[in-house]
Order: structure tokens, then C-alpha cells, then sequence
């Protein structure tokens, strides 16, 4: 594979047909031409061909945000249903955690489906038209990866965590055939998988990796993209006697730590460092049983992409207790703060807190709070650890609220379940300001069954809806625990806008529905989520009043993106839904039915 732009030549359709017709696993059928290469230098300056959309958030500043706006807040009232493309499979259950953003290319969309089976479309025609479809054949499967990366000719992608045999594939491009197809499997932290889209970088694939069951260790890993060559690795929980491993008092738990790569880093050519933010320690409800800081989980990392070098990390909690990890989208730019310009990067954190640190050393800025938090007292403003974090223990109590055993802690705000994590802010760098969305709930949080490093078991727990009621320690409460309770904290929705020159929450739009897609913005002046209902909307970045809405009719938890062809700028999402126990808090999101498709509109 070439990462050289051939910018003259393209393959004739009689060899594009050929190849489609002899690929593996491949179904092709002929189109009148074929996508030209990706190069390192295309994805550098991915913003500045906004008709195109070459990685999950738009580039590699992660900023979801495009330069689009014939689609504005002037005439998105008259958005329609353009095409829609069932990513179904019959043989194959219908119901699936379905989150994968599409790419689209030169007017041609890469797209996935739960059962990891893959279309290329033509789209140029204001339709879908297949150009191949690749199926993985995966053993497992259920929940589809958040996207796919383009570099030269090839498209790849990861297996997910809930297939036992994790895998990185190339597939060209042009015919749809298998470039390679490796284990991702490394000998340090069986078991793993894969949910994040791997992100392309000069000449590497760079990936993360998360345990299966909530176990075992998260990685980083670089592959080489021309052979899937393993370059190196980055263990999150690392071996005993290197640094970091101090954090961890009993060593035996080590093997079992935690610390899951789940999303897609930011990176920056001018550090050369990629950054990913980890998961919690395992197991989440468990401090007692993992005593010590237990680095690098819940932490952002950054590591240098030729080497895979620990250059910086910042932990937002030591021995953290309520599954408050780091793995939310971080984003990259440069900001006035205090009449200095400061290369940063920022993260909305699952616990509750708005984190601002330098990108270039990890230096801790600001942290503020974009809704009520009780777990801590607050953060300490020159470290950015939490105030009641205490050193000299080794088993942190912040606010009375850490889990212990035998005993719940109870009304611990926020609940850490549907706060930011995949869902991807969106930058806006005109006006300043990050957009979110989250969950907004309350819970109680207990331990049942401590952890055995003997025999090598993490300890598990559990997190129920606050509803006034306490009656058991170490077991969920016999009562319900949905809206049809009056006394249950059921989680609302929130979209939220953060001016990142002070950290502070500038605009709000609660919601009754919570979402799980992520915000989408453009210079149109619009932003576009969905919520659990199915209805994805357009709101006014400066009003945040909702200005169109469509209900697809069935859940979704897929990240909208948006293209141009011809002149003409699409919006575009997967349906299929994330049924858990959040949605089971709303009976009327539990009942609607899935189906997963794509759905593209346009005015």
C-alpha cells in the first residue's frame, strides 16, 4: 500500500468489478470509478474540505464540529428524509448497541452494522448504491464499533469486546478484499476487545482496547498500516517495577486492573502525541479490594505516536470508587486563558467536572463543575486532584460518599451512567464554546461481593436509581425504580454549552429524554443530537431552541455526522439503538422497536 496521492489516475471499472468479483468475503458490484488514496496529509487538513468527513469526529483535534452551512438555521425546518438503507442482517437478531458513525469520502460513505459487516456506498446520486459489502464473520457481535479509519488505499477496522477473537482488518478500499487481518490478542492482557474506531496516523493505525466483562487490562497498540505489523504497546495498568506500578499496593491485582481504552484519542502533530483518556479500575465499585492510586486508570494519557512512549498523565480521581472514568472524547485547541494563549486540552468528565490542562506537559489549568456534584468537596486548583484526597492512605473516602463494604453510598451525584464518554462534544471555535450532552441523574452505589486476588477475582458491585429509600446494604432495593415511581431520581437529559476560556456552563437545555448520540455542530449555526425516543432534532447554537425534529422510530445511539455532494450538504446517522438499563428507567423507550439503518437528510 501506497500512502502517496495518485491524483491522475484512478482504476478503470472493468478492474473494480474484477476485483469485487474475485474478494473473499466480498460482494462487489461495478460503479464508474473508484476513491482515490487517503494520504496523512488529507486527514491533517480534514477540516478544510468539510465535504468530506475522513474520521469519526471530523479531525484530529476531535472537534465534531463542520464547516458546512447551506443546511442553517434559516431553512433547516425544510430538512427531508433523503435515503435510507437497511444494515440489517436476516439471519442475525434485529436488536443491537448500534453507535458507528459513517465516513464519507469523495463522495462515497463507509459504513457498519453490529454483526461488524461493512458497505461501501456510492452516494453521489443523492441514493445508496453498494459498492461492496464485507462481513468480518464474527463469533459474538451485538454491538457495533463507533467507526472506521481511511488511510492510502484501505479502510480498517477493530473487532469488538464482545467477540472472543479481537482483530485489527485492512480492506482496499476500491474492491472490498482483505489487505490484512490480524489478532489483536497480546499476551499481557488476554481477553480484550475493541469499541473505538482505530485512528490513522502518518503511516500507523493506532488502537485501543478494553477488557471483556469489565476485566482484565486496557492497551494502546500501534500497527503498522501497510502489513498490521505491531509496532508497540502501552499497557494502562502496567507490569510490576515499572512506574506507575507503585500505585498499586496488593500487586495481585494488577492482572485484573482495569483501565479500558473505550474511545478514539485527539492527537496533535505539533506534540506528536496522541492522547486517549482510560477507563476505570476494576472492578468500578471496588476501592478497598485495589487499594492505592492505581495508575494509569481514569486518567488522560499521552503518548508519543512513533515510540508509544508515556510523555504525560493526569488522574482525575486516585482509587476512584463510582465508575467515574476518563474515557470521554478529549478535545484539542488554543484559548485565551487569564490573557495568555495556552495550547490545551479539555475533557467533559463523566464525573461531573470540565477539565482544562495544558496538552503539552499535562499541566493542570481548571476544572469546573457542569452540574451538581457531592462525591467531592471540590478540586484542588493547583493539582486538579480532588480536595479530600489524602496521600498518605491508600483507600481515599471523598466525601463520605467512596464505597465500602457492608455499607451503600447513597445519592452520589452525578450517577455515573450516561454521562459523557463516547458521545462526542463539538467544538465551536468562533464562538468559544463546547457543546455536550448527558445524562443527569442520581444514585446509590454498593459493593457485593469483595475482591479475591488469591484467586485472582475482582470484586463487583452495582449502582441503582436513588429513590429515597434505603432499607439493604449490598443488594439492590426491592422496589421500582423507573418514572413510574414518583421518589426515583430517573436521569433527565441535558444539553449543555461550555465557554472553554473559564470552564463555566454558559447554556442549558434540560430534556426530559436523556441521549446517548453525541452533539454534531456546523458553521450553520446548528446543532444536532438525538435522544432515546428515536428523535433526532436541530437546535439553535445560540438560543439552544429546538428548530426541526424527525422521529425515526426506533432507539439510536449513533453520532450524526454531515457531507457534501455536488454542493449539496446531507446529515447522516445509524439507527439501531442502545438498549441497557438507563432506558429501562423510561418503559416507553424499552418498547420501541430496532432497526438498524442508515438514514441520510437533506433540504
Amino acid at each position: 500500500m501506497t500512502l502517496r496521492r495518485h491524483y491522475s489516475t484512478r482504476l478503470d471499472s472493468a478492474r473494480v468489478a474484477l476485483a469485487a468479483l474475485i474478494a473473499g468475503t466480498a460482494f462487489g458490484f461495478c460503479l464508474p470509478a473508484s476513491a482515490a488514496e487517503t494520504t496523512y496529509q488529507d486527514l491533517l487538513n480534514a477540516s478544510a474540505a468539510p465535504q468530506n468527513w475522513l474520521m469519526r469526529m471530523g479531525n484530529y483535534s476531535n472537534w465534531n464540529n463542520s464547516a458546512l452551512a447551506q443546511i442553517n438555521r434559516g431553512n433547516v425546518a425544510n430538512l427531508k428524509l433523503k435515503f435510507m438503507l437497511s444494515l440489517g442482517d436476516p439471519a442475525r437478531p434485529t436488536k443491537a448497541t448500534q453507535y458507528f458513525t459513517p465516513l464519507v469520502e469523495d463522495g462515497f460513505m463507509y459504513v457498519g452494522n453490529q454483526w461488524h459487516q461493512y458497505w461501501k456506498l456510492d452516494v453521489r446520486e443523492e441514493r445508496a448504491k453498494t459498492v461492496w459489502k464485507f462481513d468480518a464473520k464474527v463469533q459474538g457481535g451485538g454491538k457495533s464499533a463507533h467507526s472506521v479509519a481511511l488511510l492510502g488505499n484501505n479502510m480498517y477496522f477493530n473487532t469488538g469486546n464482545d467477540s472472543p477473537n479481537p482483530r485489527l482488518v485492512a480492506v482496499d478500499k476500491n474492491s472490498g478484499e482483505v489487505v490484512f487481518d490480524i489478532s489483536t490478542s497480546i499476551p499481557e492482557a488476554p481477553d480484550q476487545g475493541h469499541s473505538a474506531a482505530p485512528l490513522a496516523v502518518k503511516d500507523k493505525i493506532i488502537i485501543g482496547s478494553t477488557g471483556r466483562n469489565e476485566s482484565g487490562r486496557g492497551y494502546v497498540a500501534a500497527y503498522a498500516a501497510d502489513t498490521g505489523k505491531l509496532l508497540w504497546k502501552f499497557l494502562v495498568v502496567p507490569e510490576p517495577g515499572q512506574p506507575g506500578s507503585e500505585t498499586w499496593v496488593d500487586k495481585r491485582t494488577m492482572a485484573f486492573g482495569g483501565g479500558g481504552v473505550w474511545t478514539e484519542p485527539s492527537y496533535d502533530p505539533e506534540t506528536n502525541l496522541v492522547y486517549f483518556g482510560t477507563g476505570n479500575p476494576v472492578h468500578m465499585f471496588d476501592p478497598q479490594g485495589r487499594p492505592g492510586d492505581n495508575l494509569y486508570t481514569s486518567s488522560i494519557i499521552a503518548l508519543d505516536v512513533d515510540t508509544g512512549q508515556l510523555k504525560w498523565h493526569f488522574q482525575t480521581i486516585p482509587n476512584e470508587a463510582w465508575d467515574y472514568d476518563a474515557v470521554a472524547i478529549t478535545q484539542l485547541y488554543n484559548v485565551n486563558i487569564g490573557g495568555e494563549l495556552r495550547k490545551v486540552i479539555s475533557q467533559t468528565n463523566r464525573n461531573g467536572y470540565f477539565y482544562t490542562l495544558d496538552r503539552t506537559n499535562g499541566q493542570f489549568i481548571k476544572g469546573e463543575p457542569f452540574t451538581t456534584v457531592n462525591w467531592t468537596a471540590g478540586l484542588d486548583s493547583k493539582t486538579g486532584k480532588p480536595i479530600d484526597y489524602d496521600p498518605s492512605k491508600s483507600v481515599q473516602d471523598y466525601a463520605g460518599k467512596a464505597v465500602r463494604y457492608g455499607k451503600k453510598a447513597i445519592d452520589v451525584r452525578p450517577a455515573h451512567y450516561g454521562m459523557p464518554t463516547f458521545m462526542p462534544n463539538t467544538y465551536d471555535p468562533t464562538r468559544g464554546i463546547t457543546y455536550f450532552n448527558a445524562m443527569i441523574g442520581e444514585a446509590n452505589y454498593f459493593n457485593s461481593r469483595p475482591a479475591d486476588p488469591v484467586k485472582g477475582v475482582p470484586g463487583t458491585g452495582f449502582r441503582e436509581i436513588f429513590c429515597g429509600s434505603h432499607t439493604k446494604d449490598n443488594a439492590v432495593e426491592p422496589i421500582v425504580r423507573n418514572v413510574t415511581n414518583p421518589n426515583c431520581k430517573v436521569s433527565h437529559g441535558l444539553l449543555g454549552g461550555i465557554d472553554v476560556h473559564t470552564g463555566n456552563t454558559v447554556k442549558k437545555l434540560d430534556s426530559y429524554y436523556p441521549a446517548y448520540s453525541g452533539v454534531l455542530g456546523t458553521d450553520g449555526g446548528l446543532i444536532f443530537m438525538g435522544n432515546i425516543m428515536g428523535k433526532i432534532s436541530a437546535y439553535d447554537k445560540d438560543t439552544m431552541q429546538e428548530l426541526w425534529s424527525f422521529d425515526t422510530g426506533t432507539q439510536f445511539a449513533g453520532n450524526p455526522m454531515t457531507y457534501s455532494v455536488n454542493g449539496k450538504q446531507y446529515i447522516a446517522l445509524t439507527l439501531g439503538g442502545r438498549p441497557a438499563r438507563d432506558e429501562g428507567s423510561f418503559p416507553e423507550a424499552m418498547a420501541l422497536g430496532q432497526d438498524v439503518m442508515l438514514v441520510v437528510f437533506g433540504l
